[in-house]
This record gives C-alpha cells, structure tokens and sequence, in this order.
C-alpha cells in the first residue's frame, strides 16, 4: 500500500511540477505566429500530463471496472464495433465515440493499454484545456492538483465518463460566456462518450440573464429546490424513472447500500466554502457565481444518490467546480493570515479525502497500484 502511495506521489507531483515550468516560463512568453504557440502548447501540455497518463496505461487489476473494459475491448476485438451497437452486445448507440475509441486502440496499437492510454490523455489534456481557460484568475497547478484528489483516481473505474466530465468541464466558460450553441455541442460531444452527460443540459439554468430580477427569482428557485431536495426527490425520480432513456439511471437503491450521509458530509466543507464566499463572487466576479451555484446545486444530486443507483454520478460532473472555486477563493482572499490557515486547512481537507476514499476505503480500487509487468 506504501509503496503504491509511493508511486501515485511521484507521478503527481512530476506532473504539477511539469505544468508549474510550462505556466511560469513558457505560457509567459510572447510568440508572433499564434500556431507555433499552439503547437508549443500542445507538446508541453503534452509532456506535463505523460506521468499520469503512463501510470494509467500500464496498469493492471487496479480500477474497478478494469475487467468490464477488458471484456470490452476482447470482445471488440473478436466481433468488431458493430457488436456492441447489436442487440447481441450492449444496444448502445448512443456512446459511439467511445466505442470509436475502443476501436482506433485496437487497429492502431492493439491492446487494451492503447484504450488506456487514449482515454487518459484525452481527460487529463482536456481538463488542464478547461483550467487554462481561467488561467489569469486561478493558479492552474493548484486546481489540477484537487483533479488529482478528487477526480483522477476515478478515471481508472469510469473511464468513458470522466472524459464525458472532461470535456463537460471544458464547456462550462459557454454557460457564463451566454454562448448557449456551443455548450449544447459539448454536452452532446460529451454524451457520445457516457449517455449520463445529456443531464449537464439542466446547467443552462445558470447562465447570466442580464435582468437582475429575473437572476433573483431564478437563484430562488435553485436554492429552494436545494434545500427542499430530501422532499423533492423521490417524486421527481419517479417521474423520470418512467421515461425510457432515464430509467437506469434512477433505479432505488436497496436500504442498505452505500452510507449515503457520509457523501453528503463528505462534499459540506467545500460547498460551505462556496457559499461563504457567495457574496463576493456576486459582486465581483460574476462567472465564478456560476461555479458556486454548481457546487451548491451538489446537495440536490446528493439526494439523488440517496434513491438513485446511479445518482452519484451526476455529481461528478459538478466535482470539477471544486477545481475552480477553491483556488480563486486562495486568490482573492487578501488576508494573509486568513489565506495561511485557508491554505493548511483545504490541504489537509483534500489529503484526508484521498486517504479516507481511495485508500482506507478502497473506492474505485486503486489500491494497491499493480502495473502490467507484475503479471503473473
């Protein structure tokens, strides 16, 4: 177990080391054609995420759905893609991108550690894409750095959704940006990899109106479905549960599954946090409410999970808010000795979250790390 903490631990702090070097000597510099810059961007990008991406692609028996990929990937190498869109293999048209990247793993390199190693950059690369876009109001290593304790370990068990959350991520500037169309686009990109994306179409709910009597009726309604949600859910589930497309999603769970207070427990100090500092983003920075909003929208999804199998998952999709809020909230405090003990006390927060989730309680089953070579 050490020594896959060991192991975790140096290619995280490779990594942010890697992405610290590209933001302080190379994103600074001035280049005259904008492609070169591009290009630089992408290789350096690139090379930052490799550690990350490597420890996923040589991975073996760690991730809990590592088999269910395996058989997906033997089966797509036995039957070909169509399989999976036939009654005979899963019926689910709906994902083509993923099985299209099972696919291009297989006729490319043709293993199951070339999946791997697509899924993986293409989350780790489009996640640090969504932070960039923020890079002048956070410090993009430290949000990447709550990635890494949230999200990444995940990555190795849900590996088509957090690219769906991923690219979920990337489109949520469109939201606060009113560029409605193009944050569709996403949602649909996303979809096409985890059908569960289609749900992130209700954060349109969030986007600037530009009529400050209709923003105040709209965040009543948001925090009122909030704080009305144990009440709320079982009857909206039942409703969606009778609709084809949803119904998997919004299957009761047996009494005894899953501690679901210690979810909610889990997300309070962090959504606490948000709504502290509320007021602030109100008032000077307007996209960043949006964020806050979503975090605080958590508690809803949280009670989804409470009668939902499958609830849980829409949380995930608002995790990554927690990736901008809290490293503008370390910005623009300007108390030092406030923003020292914020500091000590949000790492502490998310170490603690990583130790208690993935390794005391074994979610996702990334501990113990066990890499392709230690096959027996």
């Amino acid at each position: 177990m050490i020594w896959s903490l060991v192991i975790y631990g140096i290619c995280y702090i490779a990594s942010l080391v890697l992405l610290w070097m590209y933001y302080k000597f190379v994103d600074t510099k001035k280049f005259e054609n904008k492609w070169k810059k591009r290009l630089i961007k992408f290789l350096c990008l690139s090379v930052a995420i490799m550690p990350l991406v490597l420890l996923a692609t040589f991975r073996f028996e760690t991730g809990s759905d590592y088999y269910i990929y395996d058989r997906f990937y033997k089966l797509n190498e036995q039957h070909g893609v169509e399989y999976f869109l036939t009654s005979n293999g899963t019926g689910n048209i709906s994902e083509l991108l993923f099985w299209g990247t099972l696919e291009t793993a297989r006729v490319t390199f043709g293993s199951l550690q070339a999946f791997f190693f697509i899924a993986s950059f293409l989350t780790l690369f489009i996640v640090i894409l969504a932070l960039d876009k923020y890079k002048n109001k956070i410090n993009v290593c430290a949000g990447f750095a709550i990635f890494l304790m949230l999200l990444y370990p995940t990555s190795y068990n849900i590996v088509r959704q957090i690219i769906g959350v991923a690219i979920i991520a990337y489109g949520y500037h469109f939201i606060h940006e009113r560029k409605i169309l193009k944050y569709i686009i996403c949602v649909l990109l996303a979809s096409l990899f985890h059908g569960s994306a289609i749900f992130c179409l209700i954060f349109l709910a969030l986007v600037d109106l530009k009529n400050k009597k209709a923003e105040k009726i709209r965040d009543f309604i948001i925090y009122t479905f909030v704080l009305l949600a144990p009440l709320l859910m079982p009857v909206v589930l039942d409703v969606f549960g009778d609709i084809p497309f949803f119904h998997k999603y919004f299957t009761v769970y047996d009494i005894e599954y899953a501690s679901r207070w210690g979810l909610l427990l889990k997300k309070i100090p962090i959504i606490a946090l948000a709504i502290l500092y509320l007021p602030k983003f109100r008032s000077n920075i307007k996209w960043a409410k949006m964020y806050a909003q979503l975090l605080i929208m958590e508690v809803a999804a949280c009670f989804v999970a409470f009668y939902s199998q499958w609830g849980f998952r829409i949380m995930y999709y608002m995790d990554f808010a927690q990736c901008i809020v809290v490293p503008l909230i370390l910005k623009i405090e300007n108390n030092k000795k406030r923003k020292i003990i914020l500091i000590v006390a949000i790492t502490l927060y998310y170490v603690g979250y990583y130790i208690y989730t993935f390794m005391i309680k074994g979610q996702e089953q990334v501990f113990p790390y066990k890499s392709i070579w230690s096959m027996s």
